[in-house]
């Protein structure tokens, strides 16, 4: 995904039956690297989301150089002129203010 709203369900996050360790059962939660987490747990186990909507514009470079050719935009929830300038932002491969490329920069692919 190249951009998406915190408040739509198709994000950036990490679904495990597992619970998350030190008994974290929601809330916020920040890692040794200094990055934010919003943790939800329940019986069936954890989603793991980051603090900050998750938007690779800026980077996209990055993921071409990787061979990624296609992007997915979540413009739910968003007015016209949002729609303007977060496409316009991903046109010109510009950093989105107020959203996060999370551990998009380590190179895990």
């Amino acid at each position: 995904m190249a951009w998406g709203s915190p408040s739509c369900t198709a994000r950036c996050r990490s679904w495990s039956r597992l619970l998350p360790a030190r008994g974290v059962r929601g809330g916020e939660v920040e890692s040794p690297r200094a990055e934010r987490f919003r943790v939800t747990a329940d019986e069936h186990g954890s989603v793991v989301l980051p603090a900050e909507p998750f938007s690779a514009s800026g980077s996209l470079h990055v993921l071409r150089e990787a061979g990624i050719r296609d992007f997915f935009a979540d413009l739910r929830g968003l007015g016209p002129a949002e729609i303007a300038d977060v496409l316009s932002a991903l046109s010109a491969d510009r950093a989105i203010p107020g959203t996060s490329t999370f551990n998009l920069l380590r190179r895990n692919f």
